[in-house]
């Protein structure tokens, strides 16, 4: 048998070639939906955190307006030292500008109730007002 020439060769060939490409071929790009709603999840933790970090300011502010309402004297001392007592210095408060002057705790807390007249009990209202902040405050 004689050896076939390459015009024989590339006749037995059979037909090899590679799959056609599909039509929505694209190259690999990234995916902007995976970073999207990553980002989307840290927005709503951190707005839930700071959310919740001002919850205390909320529930001073309702005490303080339920203070406001109350007409004994006695019984508006006992509650504005019960609220300094509850709200306390906050964990991380920051000493800034403004709050040197309210470094420590009032004194009224430490004065036997019958020592704490009015104007104390004014001073601790007003100490607790700034200590929580206007409304809308973080």
């Amino acid at each position: 048998m004689s050896e076939p020439t390459p015009a024989e060769i590339l006749l037995d060939l059979r037909d090899v070639h590679l799959p056609e490409a599909p039509a929505d071929a694209r190259p690999a790009e990234f995916a902007a939906a995976p970073l999207a709603l990553l980002a989307a999840g840290v927005a709503a933790a951190m707005l839930l955190r700071r959310w919740r970090g001002a919850q205390w300011r909320r529930e001073a502010r309702r005490e303080l307006a339920r203070i406001g309402r109350i007409a004994a004297a006695g019984e508006r001392r006992d509650a504005a030292i019960a609220l300094a007592r509850r709200i306390g210095p906050r964990p991380g408060a920051r000493a800034g500008p403004g709050r040197s002057a309210d470094a420590g705790p009032p004194e009224a807390l430490f004065l036997p109730p019958g020592r704490v007249g009015p104007a104390e009990t004014a001073a601790l209202l007003d100490r607790l007002r700034r200590a929580v902040g206007p409304r809308g405050s973080p």
